[in-house]
This record gives C-alpha cells, structure tokens and sequence, in this order.
C-alpha cells in the first residue's frame, strides 16, 4: 500500500506510491493546502497500485508495468519535451491505442498483444471505418513507443524486456497501402468550402490555401508574427515557437490571404494567438465536415491546401522551385515535387505548345 509521512521541514506531506517497475513516486502535498488533499492523493496512489495489481493478473501474473502507465506516465512526458511540435499527432494516435492495449502488461506473452491488435485492427477498419493508411501510421507510432520502452533511447530505465508486436508485419497483417494521391482542389471548389465554412473557418481555409503553411504553424502563430504584408513563421523554441525544419522563415501574402486574416484577427481581438479557437486534433476533422458540406467530392484533406498551393505556385504562377521551397519551408527539392500535381489544363497548354 502506499504511504504517507509528515515533513518536518514544512509541516506538508509526502505520498509514496510504488510503481509496476518497482521504483517509487513521490508526490508532496503543502501544509496550506490541508490533511484532506493528502489524504485524497494517498487514496489516488492506493488505487492506482490495486489497479496495476490487476493489469498484472489480468495478464497471467506476468511482472513490469502496464502500458498505460508507461504511456501516460513516463512516455508521454518524454516524447513532449523532445519533440513538442508533433507531440498532439502521438497523443491522438495512442489514445485510440490505450482504449484496446491499455490494461496489458508490456511482458505480458506475445500472444496476448497479438490477439489484442487482431481486437484492435478489427475495430479501426470494420467498425470505425478508418483509412488503411491511417491504421499503418498508428501502427508504427504503437510499435516505435514500445520500442522506446525496450530500447532506453529517452530514459535511462528499461520498462519492457522486449517489444511484444515487432513480429507483427503490417503488409503481411493488415495488407497493401495504396500509395496516396496528389489531390489538389480547383478554384470553384475552394469557393464552396469556404462558403460551406461559414465566415471564420471559412477565413482560415482561404488563409491556409493562400500561403501553404503546416498545420502546427497556423496553430501556434502568434499575431505579433503577422503584418499586412507578410507572416513571419519562426522558430525560437525559447518561445514555444517551432518549425518542422528548425528554421525561420516569411511568407508573402496576397489579397485574398490579407482579407482572411483581416477576419481572423477580429474574431480573435482578445488572445495573442491568431486562431486561439481550433486546436491540434480536430482542425482536421472540420475541414473534412466543411468540404462533404460544401458537396465536394475531391476526397482531399487539410493537407490538401498546402499541396493546392503549392502545385497553383509553380505550375501556374511559373514560381521557380527553389523559390518555392524558401515559401514553402521545404529543405530539399525532392520534397517540393512530391507536391506537385499535373492536371489536364497543363498537359493541353504544354501539347499545345509544341509543333513537330
């Protein structure tokens, strides 16, 4: 059971709670704040120690920590001071994850993980509907967690013996991803989303259309960063400010990007934020409600906008790639014309142009 001793220095508490690896977890309680709240903590640390009790009976009487303790407690913290830019993307996905793998033991036998990803494929695919390729990519953020539990790469400490779905192939599993598709949208088709949107999302989507930036970018832009002529996109982690390459960068705004922020900012007058009203997990799911309520039937998500803007950039503005990349914020050419989509328009005018 969990413990609790006075401090003699302050007159507060100190809560012990062992942990399923065996270490302890100390949480002290102020004197001001009182015996009841020390008391309530004790009762938490003694649940939370029942409960793991349980997790490792559940799984065969097996030693080490349940995976959602791991995740929540140890991975979680980590993975957010060193990568805070895409920590939201990895919270989301192990949260679908901890609702099936959760009170497993991580050296539980390897058979059980595998029967609870046979659980888990089933309810992503057939129940819930989701894409193959998402499924691939909460695969792997799965498998790389539990690796970093086996593997010591962010902690000192080892909290699995090993990771219990490396056998697992996802080709040879769940089969072939198709690779994805270059959708872009057309100019009516950007008309009626944003109409569809209503006036302040509707903003946001023409903004992003109109200067290509990252989801993450959008998100923690402050308005400080934003003139009438440009936005600045910076990267100064003493700000809480990050970037995917770890560089700066300015884009250039043209009309229909000055009138969208000249929305946003109104609508946001009272936060130093530019769109303090979406957050990381379901700006995405929005664009998607607003483009089927548009009757759009381009099956093109959020990154579609950045993928529209920048083939529109160098197909039609005859914008040269390397220009495009400093726009952009891309560091390699390759990754620019990964971007790029031909479309019939172009394949005419450039027949069209020739004569043998």
């Amino acid at each position: 059971m969990a413990s609790i001793k006075t401090r003699k220095d302050t007159g507060g508490w100190v809560i012990k709670e062992k942990l399923s690896d065996g270490t302890y977890k100390e949480t002290s309680v102020g004197k001001s704040k009182g015996r009841k709240k020390a008391e309530a903590v004790l009762a938490k640390a003694n649940s939370n120690e029942a409960e793991r009790k349980i997790g490792e009976r559940l799984d065969g009487k097996t030693t080490g920590m349940r995976f959602s303790v791991f995740v929540e407690e140890v991975y979680f913290p980590l993975y957010k001071s060193q990568n805070p830019r895409s920590f939201f993307k990895i919270k989301y996905q192990l949260g679908h994850a901890l609702k099936v793998f959760g009170d497993l033991n991580m050296n539980a036998d390897i058979s059980v993980w595998e029967q609870k990803w046979a659980v888990y494929k089933n309810k992503r695919l057939n129940i819930e509907g989701v894409a193959k390729d998402t499924l691939r990519s909460e695969f792997a953020t799965l498998k790389a967690c539990l690796e970093e539990a086996c593997m010591n790469r962010m902690d000192e400490k080892r909290y699995a013996k090993r990771n219990p779905i490396a056998g697992i192939s996802f080709y040879k599993n769940v089969g072939k991803v198709q690779k994805a598709k270059k959708i872009i949208f057309t100019s009516s088709e950007l008309s009626d989303i944003y109409e569809a949107a209503g006036p302040i999302w509707g903003a946001l989507w023409c903004l992003l259309a109109n200067t290509g930036m990252r989801r993450n970018e959008i998100l923690q832009l402050p308005k400080r960063l934003v003139s009438s002529d440009e936005i600045e996109i910076r990267h100064a982690p003493e700000e809480g400010l990050f970037t995917k390459t770890g560089e700066s960068r300015d884009i250039p705004l043209n009309k229909e990007a000055r009138a969208a922020l000249k929305v946003l900012q109104k609508s946001s007058m009272d936060s130093p934020l530019l769109v303090p009203f979406i957050d990381a997990t379901s700006i995405s799911r929005r664009f998607t409600s607003d483009r089927k309520a548009a009757g759009v039937q381009t099956l093109g998500t959020l990154k579609s906008l950045r993928k529209t803007f920048i083939s529109t950039l160098v197909n039609e503005g005859h914008v040269p790639i390397p220009t495009a990349m400093e726009i952009v914020g891309h560091t390699q050419v390759t990754t620019t014309q990964l971007y790029l989509k031909s479309t019939d328009k172009l394949k005419k005018e450039a027949v069209s142009a020739i004569a043998l």
